[in-house]
C-alpha cells in the first residue's frame, strides 16, 4: 500500500508535464514485472523477496489509478464529468469483481488438481481429511502446519504455491492486455489552465 500511495502521489505531481500513455504504460510495465516475479514464487521464496515484489507491483499500480481517471475527466466536457467519473468507478467495482472470481476459481481448480496427485502418494491419509488442504487458508494457520509431517507438509506448500503462481501469471497476461490498451491512448495530456494576460493585469491594476 505503501508503494501505491507513493506512486499516486508522484503520478500526480508530474501528469501535467507528460502524456497520460506515459503513466499507464509505465505502470503496467511495472505491474506486469510484479506479477510475473510473483509468478516465480515457491515454498524457498523469502519475505524480503515478497515485499520488493509488492513494491514493484504497487508503483505499477500507483500510477494507473490517477492517471486513468484524470484522462477519462479530461477527454470530455464539465457537463458529463460526474457521470464519467461515477461509470470509472462502477466499471473497475465489477472489473475487480469478477477478476477475483476468476482467479479464485483457476486457484482453487489448481489446487484441486495438484490435491488429487497427492492422495496416492499418501494414502494412509484419509482422503476426506487431504481434501481440506485444498483450501489455501488451511495452510496458512500455523497450528495445523505443526500437525502436518514434514514430507506432506513440503509437497502441500509446493502445490500452494503451484496454484498462487498460476494466478500471478494469468495476472501477467492481463497487465500485457491492458500495455496495448496504453499504447494506443494517443499523446493527450492534462491541459493546465491558462494564465491571464499580462496586459489586462496591469491595465486593471492602474484602474484601482
Amino acid at each position: 500500500m505503501l508503494a501505491v500511495a507513493a506512486a499516486v502521489t508522484l503520478g500526480g505531481r508530474l501528469m501535467h508535464r507528460f502524456a497520460y500513455r506515459t503513466f499507464n504504460v509505465l505502470g503496467m510495465v511495472l505491474m506486469g514485472l510484479g506479477f510475473g516475479l510473483f509468478a516465480t514464487m515457491d515454498a524457498d521464496t523469502t519475505k524480503l523477496q515478497v515485499i520488493v515484489y509488492m513494491i514493484v507491483a504497487g508503483f505499477g499500480i500507483g500510477l494507473i489509478i490517477p492517471t486513468l481517471n484524470t484522462s477519462v475527466i479530461g477527454a470530455i466536457g464539465r457537463e458529463r464529468r460526474g457521470t464519467a467519473t461515477s461509470l470509472v468507478q462502477f466499471f473497475r467495482s465489477i472489473g475487480g469483481t469478477i477478476g477475483v472470481s476468476v482467479l479464485g476459481v483457476l486457484m482453487t481448480g489448481r489446487m484441486t488438481s495438484g490435491m488429487s496427485g497427492l492422495g496416492e502418494r499418501f494414502a494412509s491419509l484419509p482422503a476426506d481429511q487431504l481434501a481440506k488442504f485444498a483450501d489455501p487458508q488451511a495452510l496458512l494457520d500455523p497450528a495445523v502446519r505443526t500437525l502436518l509431517p514434514a514430507d506432506l507438509l513440503a509437497e502441500l506448500q509446493n502445490v500452494f504455491t503451484h496454484a498462487v503462481d498460476g494466478v500471478f501469471l494469468a495476472g501477467t497476461v492481463i497487465a500485457a492486455i491492458g500495455l496495448v490498451a496504453a499504447l494506443l491512448m494517443g499523446n493527450a495530456r492534462m491541459i493546465q489552465p491558462a494564465a491571464p494576460p499580462a496586459a489586462s493585469t496591469a491595465a486593471d491594476a492602474k484602474r484601482t
